[in-house]
């Protein structure tokens, strides 16, 4: 959707004293994210840790028979699991809330208990109270992903809590 030097991370490695490596995958959920941990985060020095989840772990597809792709309580304790690894590590765990979606109603619908664990999982680590899209609109493409001045607006964002 958008360039590699147009994405948030290029843009955050460009404002701030921290290197940003992006380990990101395109449609990957919680579940992922969380098997992948010990390789692509433990493995590393980091100082702080980004952790995004949720639009594909909310997200339903048509093989999914009606149910989520991560079911709200396992999404809830991937997490707390995540955020618990990088404590460990002696690294600082950010928890990164979703934009609210564009894609319809039932996104929308299917979005918000996911967004209220993000924000008691914050509140239940102290990890602080903010909600870095709660009052923001982010431009987007598709309804979901962000276009170039949307990026630039989560890079900004993201800055402001390092």
């Amino acid at each position: 959707f958008v360039k590699p030097e147009e994405r948030w991370t290029t843009l955050l490695q460009a404002n701030t004293e921290y290197e940003v490596v992006n380990k990101g995958v395109c449609g990957d959920t919680t579940r992922g994210g969380l098997e992948r941990f010990p390789q692509d985060v433990q493995s590393g020095n980091p100082q702080v840790v980004l952790i995004q989840f949720g639009f594909n772990d909310c997200n339903k597809w048509a093989t999914d028979n009606g149910l989520h792709r991560v079911s709200l309580d396992a999404f809830r304790a991937n997490l707390y699991e995540m955020i618990l690894r990088a404590q460990r590590l002696g690294a600082r765990p950010i928890l990164l809330s979703m934009f609210l979606a564009n894609k319809g109603h039932d996104y929308r619908r299917w979005q918000m208990p996911y967004l209220a664990a993000i924000d008691t999982i914050r509140r239940d680590t102290r990890m602080g109270s903010y909600n870095l899209f709660a009052s923001v609109d982010i431009d987007t493409v598709d309804g979901l992903h962000p276009s170039p001045e949307g990026h630039q607006v989560y890079a900004e964002r993201v800055a402001s809590v390092l």
